[in-house]
């Protein structure tokens, strides 16, 4: 696709559809509303954005600027869905595009508990468990490892990733080879001059055979993609061979929308920006029951109408980091609730829960509805504010060797060797090994010392009697990833 194309494309995906329009349907006209989006793809069958069902029968895909189809997305991609609503309040997908934030070699990493960071072109990613990555795990992540990131944007060079691919060739990793490797990454524009400017501590290079795509004026503070080579030290220029312009003008938008992102500024309920989007939710109603209230750095979905260029929503969502996770075999579900039961408690799916099959023949339209009872399930989530689990991610995995969960400890009764671990009961014998946060042997004692209420811990063994009933192991979790901005 041309520059050109590529920049028509996007200024075309980003226009709401505000107007309502009529379509002739056999029992006579069907009224048609539009939306617009932007979200992260959590599941298929339709294609599942934010919570949203979208029929794709006759949908129009971008991916990176290129042609695409719907099997070239995948769950955990953010992408921007314009569509339409029939009057029977279903959704259909007109057009999807998907844009990766961050093409480049790993710098430095520094994850732990599934949550941590990762320096990419000087730029900050962070994980957590929600992140699914792709032909990599988190722990295996390391410097010089060429990975694709998508994600919502935090800050002006900070983004929570919501995948992480090792980009790779028939399943060969690919090797980064300065000044030669393309690499892309977004962020915004500071230092500006006539022949460079900056993205965060990144100095980008330009040139007389750099083209320059603009949506808006290249200055500072403007939102940029940038395309080029880059050489063998992690604090040199990256040379520029395309420089896109972002647009991120509200003023000439309109009609149904929906917004998942990062709560980037914060005044008040009315007055606050996701993703530099400005918005009000003061009168919005919560879909969720999470204990977390509106404020910066937290991860929200808004759904609503754009007024006077702000988004004014209706209802919003909070999307708390999840702080715990349980391996388990399903013993039941009710699928009209959408709850899982598994090692003595309940699991609540919502409709923006991320589902990946990862077994071999994986499912792509895995849901609630086409699990089974002693599946085998890893689930990410957190504690509602009737310590419900929540469940913000399900993946369906090939029988593990024992049931696990790693969660703040609730309460510790030494006498009786027993932990509430993430609202699940954990018993431990003489044959259980007692570890400390660097998987080193400690004795029991130690252990329920060390063990206070709101330490996270790692528990594993047999799932009976409600619980993991007898923990062949349980282990004090090490602090979280560190920071790993560059200094």
């Amino acid at each position: 696709m041309t520059g050109h194309g590529r920049t028509t494309a996007r200024r075309a995906s980003g226009l709401l559809l505000a107007l309502l329009i009529t379509a002739c349907g056999g029992a006579g006209d069907v009224l048609l509303a539009g939306i617009e989006g932007t979200g992260v793809v959590t599941g298929f069958g339709s294609v599942f954005v934010d919570g949203v069902e979208f029929t794709t029968d006759d949908v129009s895909v971008e991916i990176n600027g290129e042609p695409g189809s719907e099997k070239g997305l995948r769950v955990g991609d953010v992408v921007t869905v314009v569509g339409r609503r029939p009057a029977d309040g279903t959704a259909i997908a007109d057009r999807i595009v998907f844009d990766r934030a961050i093409s480049g070699p790993v710098e430095a990493a520094a994850i732990a508990n599934d949550n941590g960071a990762i320096r990419i072109l000087e730029q900050t990613v962070l994980v957590d468990a929600n992140t699914r990555f792709i032909g990599t795990d988190a722990d295996a992540l390391a410097p010089g490892n060429l990975v694709a990131v998508s994600g919502l944007r935090l800050g002006d060079t900070t983004l929570r990733a919501t995948s992480v691919e090792q980009l790779a060739d028939n399943g060969i990793p690919r090797s980064f080879v300065p000044d030669t490797t393309v690499v892309d990454v977004e962020g915004r524009v500071s230092n500006l001059t006539g022949s460079s400017f900056q993205l965060g501590d990144l100095t980008v290079m330009q040139d007389g055979a750099t083209t320059l795509e603009a949506e808006a004026p290249l200055e500072n503070g403007a939102l940029v993609e940038v395309t080029g080579t880059r050489g063998t030290t992690d604090d040199g220029p990256l040379m520029a061979t395309r420089v896109e312009v972002r647009s991120e003008s509200t003023a000439d938008r309109s009609g149904s929308v929906f917004v998942e992102g990062v709560i980037t500024a914060f005044n008040s309920a009315d007055d606050f920006r996701v993703d530099n989007i400005p918005a009000a939710a003061g009168s919005a109603s919560r879909r969720d029951n999470a204990s977390a209230s509106l404020e910066a750095g937290l991860r929200v979905s808004l759904r609503g109408e754009f007024v006077d260029g702000r988004l004014v929503a209706d209802s919003v969502q909070v999307e708390p980091v999840p702080d715990r996770r349980v391996t388990a075999r399903v013993a039941s579900i009710n699928r009209e609730s959408n709850r899982l039961a598994l090692l003595g408690i309940e699991a609540a799916v919502l409709p923006d829960t991320l589902y990946v099959d990862e077994r071999t023949g994986a499912d792509r339209a895995l849901r609630v509805d086409n699990l089974a009872s002693g599946d085998s399930v890893r689930l990410a989530g957190y504690a509602d504010r009737d310590d419900d689990f929540v469940v913000t991610r399900l993946s369906r995995i090939s029988d593990p060797t024992s049931a696990s969960i790693r969660g703040p400890v609730e309460s510790r009764d030494s006498s009786s060797g027993e932990l509430r671990v993430g609202g699940i009961r954990v018993a431990t014998d003489t044959g259980t090994e007692f570890l400390d946060g660097s998987g080193r042997g400690i004795s029991r004692d130690s252990f329920f010392e060390q063990a206070r209420p709101g330490v996270t811990v790692t528990a594993s063994g047999p799932d009976n009697a409600g619980g993991i009933n007898n923990a062949s192991s349980v282990q004090l979790q090490p602090a979280q990833g560190e920071d790993v901005r560059p200094q």
